[in-house]
Parts: structure tokens; sequence; C-alpha cells
């Protein structure tokens, strides 16, 4: 079963994907993307074919993706800071609040989009 993904931001365009539902129970919900494009988070290269598992629970403050290269071996998690995140049969919408917590497969934790917030917050 297919279910979009609606990221809404503040200071961009809002973005769509739809993704392979994974698992579904009664509080949350989890979803399935294999990129079809290269990517970057923090350091670390994502090539076209890595995957990610993306969790979802409504009212949450957060959506949690777990990161994979296409050898399968995780690359990081990443928490976007969110609001209004919202689960409906089909398809998940959040409001995107720039700040993003990455923590590669090492452990390492990262603060990102610092420079988004000071954006937003300069411009009002």
């Amino acid at each position: 079963m297919k279910i979009l993904e609606i990221k809404r931001h503040l200071n961009k365009p809002d973005e769509s994907y739809l993704c392979d539902l994974f698992k579904r129970d009664s509080s949350y919900l989890v979803l399935k993307y294999v990129s079809e494009q290269p990517g970057r988070v923090a350091s670390v290269t994502f090539e076209v074919g890595s995957t990610t598992y993306a969790y979802y629970r409504t009212g949450s403050g957060y959506v949690l993706w777990r990161m994979l290269g296409p050898d399968h071996e995780l690359r990081g998690h990443l928490f976007h800071i969110c609001k209004d995140q919202v689960v409906s049969e089909g398809r998940v919408e959040y409001l995107d609040l720039l700040l993003d917590i990455w923590i590669d497969a090492d452990g390492k934790l990262s603060i990102l989009d610092r420079d988004e917030v000071e954006e937003c917050a300069t411009k009002g």
C-alpha cells in the first residue's frame, strides 16, 4: 500500500513523497522510502537505492528517519523537529520546524539547519 508523506515547511515549498507502508498500528505508522536520487545528511552521502524508514505518530513533536545505504548498512538516524503531525488513512503530514538532529552510525550527534532557524528568526 502506498502512503503520501507531506512535509510542510516554514521557509520553502512543501515536499511530497509517495512511500510504501511498512507497518501500521493503532498508535503509529512506519513508511519505507527507497531513494531514486543521491542525497546528503551532514557529512554522510546517500546513494541511489538508499532506504529510509520513517516513524510517525499523530501529535508527536518529531519524525524519526532510520537511514540505510544501498548495502542496507545503517548510516544514521535523523530526527525532524516538527508540529501538527497527523497520521490518516492514506497520508501523513507535519510542519517541519527547521531544526534537525542527526546521529550517525558511530553515535556522533549533530544539530542541523541552525542557519535556517537564525534566518527565519531574523526575517520574523
